[in-house]
């Protein structure tokens, strides 16, 4: 049975708050207005720094592996992990909030998710903000 948006999005985006503290460094789901800080909702023009957490679909065609008892669909995607800092805030405060997200997903498994490697690129300042985004594949099971 094909697996839901829904679904991926709860199993991520639970995975990511369960290792991450949105208590320190607030953090943005997908395309949300606001900012999670812990219990709170905060608007980004009063964060310092934040995170924003997107999941993609790579291929919304699940692939079928096995075809007797319980045939399992596989679905590839994409975690996205935007880090914003305010520009002159120096590249060690955005490197140590890489170095807080990288193990969270980089070559994480459990039963229905395998994470691929992390990549970290560097994107130039804009808007007052400068930016880091890491990229994670992942492969979705469901059997």
């Amino acid at each position: 049975m094909y697996m839901t948006f829904e679904e991926k999005r709860i199993a991520i985006e639970g995975k990511f708050l369960t290792d991450f503290d949105s208590s320190v460094i607030p953090v943005q789901f997908g395309n949300n207005s606001g900012l999670i800080k812990g219990t709170k909702t905060i608007q980004q023009d009063k964060a310092k720094e934040f995170v924003r957490l997107s999941i993609l679909d790579l291929d919304n065609t699940p692939t079928r592996i096995g075809n007797s008892g319980c045939a399992t669909d596989r679905v590839i995607g994409q975690v996205v992990i935007n880090i914003f800092v305010r520009e002159n805030t120096g590249e060690k405060r955005i490197n140590e909030i890489v170095d807080l997200i990288f193990p969270i997903f980089n070559k994480y498994s459990d039963q229905n998710i395998l994470f691929r490697n992390t990549v970290v690129t560097g994107l130039p300042q804009e808007s007052g903000w400068h930016q880091k985004v890491l990229s994670i594949e992942y492969q979705w099971d469901k059997c």
